[in-house]
């Protein structure tokens, strides 16, 4: 079980391009650990050179009061994104993602969470369907199985644990 979101969002990547994450990585598919391995090595050295050069640049924007820089970074997204395909709905889509983001980290939500579940959504949603074929539609050989009945009482232990929590911490700013 990954412990950080970067992490997980590695692991769904190479389980998308059928490549079974663990230690038979390095003999199954030992080009492409190369390829990471190289790309990371010339990725950290870009990130050297540059840093060395642009310290002094990053330095005077930090200077910038955020309320300039914040509609001058608005302004570029803004184009970047009519910029693809220029259709004003990729901005539409743009404003939303960001005011669901910004809303979802000040209720405490991991962004990053969000986006894993979204990435990796798809995939449990085509196996769920595959194995739900596989039994004929009967949910019942699921449940009936105990490792099944386990995660599912374990994740609906977990939701139940997290309202629960929720509830008291609400109840809590109530009280006098």
């Amino acid at each position: 079980m990954p412990r950080r979101a970067l992490t997980a969002m590695m692991l769904g990547v190479f389980q998308m391009h059928d490549i079974e994450p663990g230690p038979l990585v390095f003999i199954n598919s030992s080009d492409l650990v190369w390829v990471v391995f190289a790309a990371m090595f010339y990725a950290n050295i870009a990130i050297l050179v540059l840093g060395v050069l642009e310290t002094k640049t990053v330095l005077h924007l930090l200077k910038i009061p955020f309320q300039y820089l914040a509609p001058a970074i608005l302004l570029m997204s803004t184009i970047g994104a009519y910029a693809v395909r220029s259709l004003a709905m990729d901005v539409l889509v743009m404003f939303v993602a960001g005011l669901l983001a910004y809303l979802l980290r000040r209720t405490g939500y991991s962004v990053a969470g969000i986006i894993l579940g979204l990435i990796l959504g798809k995939l449990g949603e085509q196996n769920f369907a595959q194995a739900m074929q596989m039994v004929s539609y009967d949910m019942w050989v699921f449940i009936s199985r105990p490792i099944v009945a386990v995660l599912l009482f374990a994740g609906l232990a977990t939701i139940v644990t997290n309202l629960i929590r929720a509830l008291r911490g609400s109840l809590k700013g109530i009280e006098p």
